[in-house]
């Protein structure tokens, strides 16, 4: 059983992440194999427990769903625990816990952002005649890219 990532998870792209699973289900049914696709808003624990689910879903529910087949011998490809790994605050955690470098970061609301993150060109070594041309150059792409960011982060305020 195939089951396609809910629509919540895959804003714009619905199509695209359907069409991974759906390529991937033809695949296995060249090879012989029996297919089903499902749409993770569809289950709901009384579904009868399939062999092998090849999951896309990402929603609470759906994992412990996934997590109960698992538990009674589905093998499930893509794991309720391999995606909870991939949770932006247990991610940062075993990227952090490994040693992989990765910048400064914190998490704000959309709403708070533009009063909390600092978007303004730094660069206090000196006055840009007093600045390498190289140094210059990397503050000015800099704050051109964060003026960007601004300008989308307003949209996604006001559009939702």
């Amino acid at each position: 059983m195939g089951i396609y990532r809910e629509q919540v998870f895959s804003p714009g792209k619905i199509k695209d992440d359907a069409a991974i699973l759906d390529a991937t289900l033809e695949e296995l049914s060249g090879m012989g194999h029996e297919v089903e696709a499902r749409h993770a808003e569809s289950l709901d624990g009384r579904d009868p427990r399939p062999a092998i689910v090849l999951s896309m879903a990402q929603s609470l529910g759906v994992l412990g769903i996934l997590e109960d087949w698992d538990s009674k011998g589905t093998l499930v490809i893509n794991s309720a625990g391999s995606v909870r790994s991939c949770y932006r605050a247990p991610l940062l955690d075993a990227l952090l816990n490994s040693g992989v470098s990765m910048p400064r970061s914190r998490m704000v609301t959309v709403k708070d952002a533009p009063e909390e993150i600092d978007l303004e060109p730094s660069g206090d070594s000196g006055s840009s005649a007093e600045m390498s041309t190289p140094h210059r150059r990397e503050t000015w792409l800099r704050w051109r890219q964060e003026r960007r960011w601004r300008e989308r982060l307003t949209t996604f305020a006001l559009t939702g």
